[in-house]
C-alpha cells in the first residue's frame, strides 16, 4: 500500500505551503521537515530536492530538471543528486530496493511514488496547521 500525501495549498506566493505524507510534514515557507511534529534538519539543497520531488509526486523528475531547479546555473555533476537522494531516503526511512517515497528511474531521474490529495487552505490556516498539529491536515 502506498502512503497518501496531502498537499496543503496556500493562496499566497508559496504555491504549496505544506506537504503531508505518512508521518512527515514539509513546510515549504518555513523550509522545514517534521516527523510527528519534531523538526528534522536537512541541508538546504537536500530540502530543495525533496520539495522538487514532492511537488511533482507520481511524475518523473529528470536529473536535468532537478539540477536546474536546485542548482540553477551552477555547474555540478549528476552524482550530487545521488548523495542528496540517499540523505532523503535515510531521513524518510525509505529504501532504493523497496521505495515507499522515492523511486529511482534508471538513467532518467526520480519519482516521488506516493498518492497525492490536494487540500486548499489559506496561508494563515496552513501556518496554523504546521504549528499546531502537523498531522491534523489528514482530517481536512
Amino acid at each position: 500500500m502506498r502512503p497518501v500525501i496531502h498537499r496543503v495549498i496556500a493562496r499566497r506566493r508559496e504555491r504549496y505551503a505544506l506537504y503531508v505524507f505518512g508521518e512527515f510534514t514539509v513546510d515549504v515557507a518555513d523550509r522545514s521537515l517534521q516527523r510527528r511534529g519534531s523538526r528534522i534538519h536537512l541541508p538546504p539543497k537536500t530540502f530543495a530536492v525533496l520539495v522538487a520531488l514532492v511537488g511533482r509526486a507520481n511524475h518523473l523528475v529528470t536529473k536535468r530538471e532537478l539540477l536546474d531547479r536546485v542548482w540553477g546555473d551552477t555547474f555540478v555533476e549528476e552524482g550530487i543528486l545521488t548523495v542528496h537522494v540517499a540523505q532523503l531516503r535515510k531521513v524518510l526511512s525509505d529504501s532504493k530496493a523497496s521505495p515507499r517515497y522515492i523511486e529511482t528511474v534508471s538513467r532518467a531521474g526520480y519519482r516521488f511514488v506516493a498518492e497525492v490529495r490536494d487540500v486548499i487552505v489559506t496561508a494563515e490556516k496552513a501556518r496554523a496547521l504546521s504549528r499546531r498539529d502537523p498531522l491534523g491536515a489528514h482530517a481536512l
